[in-house]
């Protein structure tokens, strides 16, 4: 499918690229219908906010929590960000959550 050359050819400064995005939240949308709604290709959009999510803390810090299921045995979720969460039970090894975490930001 062919894009129109208006979209094609627009080009955002970061306040407009961080303003869409505040918006998106905003609207409860989803991202394609959002995008589709104001001219902007998904895949630009998907760009945006990924970047955005790597740099909009300035830390490397991840937020862990340590839950204890019905069984009695304690789970560590990890908050990543995006919606994504990763809950793992204690005791798994450091290299483990690293490697993990290394897939996660090159993926």
């Amino acid at each position: 499918m062919e894009m129109p050359e208006d979209i094609k050819q627009k080009k955002y400064s970061k306040e407009e690229r961080e303003e869409h995005i505040a918006r998106w939240k905003a609207s409860g949308l989803k991202q394609t219908d959002y995008c589709r709604q104001n001219n902007i290709p998904p895949t630009t959009f998907y760009t945006w906010c990924r970047k955005k999510n790597t740099r909009s803390s300035g830390s490397s810090f991840i937020e862990v929590k340590l839950k204890s299921g019905l069984t009695g045995e304690n789970k560590i979720e990890l908050l990543i960000g995006n919606g994504i969460s990763l809950r793992m039970r204690e005791g798994i090894s450091p290299e483990i959550i690293r490697g993990i975490i290394s897939g996660l930001k090159g993926a």
